[in-house]
């Protein structure tokens, strides 16, 4: 039985958006019939397919826990150029900076979790890049008072 991998596409219309790629038929049933069962069908959909599942970000973790538990491996694209178009930024405002101040703890938590999975160099990461996401962290979490 060969598993999928995840592929977190992004967010859409407030979704967040993930792709089963590769693996055997046995390995994708057994991913997505784990997702199913973990995830209310109130807050997570898929697609005819059964290839593309959609859920509420405030479950994003079940997913990714969920996914990794059934055996699949699950990664971030790097690039969200299909995701829309960009705003223009108000004058003197870092548009990253300012969306991430604007999330809950909560929501930063997943971003950061998500980001951990994306470069951990035990699973094909940067070092560089997670040394970076570790100091941005701590700074994050102190000045926000995140455990």
């Amino acid at each position: 039985m060969r598993y999928p991998t995840l592929e977190i596409k992004g967010i859409e219309e407030g979704w967040i958006v993930g792709r089963l790629k590769g693996g055997d038929e046995k390995g994708c049933q057994k991913v997505v019939k784990a997702i199913g069962e973990a995830i209310s069908n109130r807050f997570r959909s898929f697609n005819e397919t059964h290839t593309e599942v959609s859920v509420d970000p405030s479950v994003f973790d079940v997913l990714i826990d969920t996914a990794m538990k059934a055996g699949s491996q699950v990664f971030m694209r790097e690039t969200t150029d299909d995701l829309g178009p960009e705003e223009e930024p108000e004058e003197d405002d870092d548009p990253w900076s300012a969306t991430l101040k604007l999330a809950s703890n909560d929501v930063l938590k997943q971003i950061h979790k998500l980001l951990i999975i994306s470069l951990h160099p035990d699973k094909g990461g940067n070092e560089e890049k997670m040394k970076k996401l570790n100091v941005y962290w701590d700074k994050i979490a102190k000045e926000r008072g995140i455990k």
